[in-house]
């Protein structure tokens, strides 16, 4: 079975393929001193392959999903036994 996940903004839906974890480092010298005054970025993500219902693979961000089954059933069904009245 499948986990199928929903689009937050567009509520589109798609089959999770497989998520990652994405880093990225980059530094441009600067106009006057080089490398002394270089313009450094750096960041994370957090990103999920999911499939479209034509089998072309996107990659989301994690925070932007939503899931709205896994394996037919619905998460609260599935973790309803682990929480208790």
């Amino acid at each position: 079975m499948a986990t199928i996940v929903k689009t937050k903004n567009s509520n589109v839906h798609g089959i999770l393929v497989g998520v990652g974890f994405g880093m990225f480092a980059t530094s441009k010298p600067g106009m006057f001193f080089g490398n002394l005054t270089s313009d450094e970025k750096s960041g994370q993500s957090e990103m999920a392959a999911v499939s479209t219902a034509e089998g072309e693979i996107l990659w989301c961000e994690t925070a932007d999903l939503t899931i709205v089954s896994v394996d037919g059933e619905k998460p609260s069904a599935l973790l309803k036994p682990y929480f208790k009245k």
